[in-house]
C-alpha cells in the first residue's frame, strides 16, 4: 500500500481506508434504508387512501340512511294528513247531500209561507 500523502504512516493510511470502507457501507446502508422506507411511506400512502375512502363511504352510508328515514317519516305524515283530509271531506259531502235534499228545500219554503206551483218545477238531472 502507498501512501497518497508523503510523510503518513502505514497506520494512517490503514486508519483511512477503514474509514473509507466504513463511510461506504454506511452510504450503501442509508441508500438500502431509503430503499426500504420507500415502500413503507406508499404503504402508509394506500393506507391513508383506504382509510380515506372507507371514511367517506361509512359517512355518505350513515347520511344517506338518516336521509331515507326522514323522507319516510315525513311520507307518514303526509299520507295521515291526506286520510284525514278525505274523512273530512266524506263528512263534508254527507252535509252537502243534507243540505241539498228536495224534502229540507220543501220545509224550508212551507216554514217562510211558500207555495209549490208544479209548473214552474223543472227538475235537472246531474251526473
Amino acid at each position: 500500500m502507498q501512501s497518497s500523502k508523503k510523510g503518513e504512516s502505514m497506520s494512517q493510511v490503514i486508519y483511512n481506508n477503514n474509514i473509507n470502507t466504513y463511510n461506504s457501507r454506511a452510504n450503501s446502508t442509508t441508500r438500502a434504508r431509503k430503499k426500504a422506507a420507500r415502500l413503507p411511506r406508499r404503504y402508509k400512502l394506500i393506507c391513508s387512501f383506504t382509510f380515506v375512502c372507507f371514511a367517506l363511504w361509512l359517512a355518505s352510508t350513515l347520511f344517506l340512511r338518516s336521509y331515507n328515514i326522514n323522507l319516510s317519516i315525513e311520507q307518514q305524515e303526509i299520507e295521515s294528513k291526506i286520510s284525514a283530509l278525505q274523512v273530512e271531506n266524506d263528512a263534508l259531502k254527507v252535509d252537502i247531500s243534507d243540505l241539498d235534499s228536495r224534502e229540507r228545500v220543501t220545509n224550508i219554503a212551507e216554514d217562510s209561507g211558500l207555495t209549490m206551483n208544479q209548473s214552474n218545477i223543472i227538475t235537472v238531472t246531474g251526473q
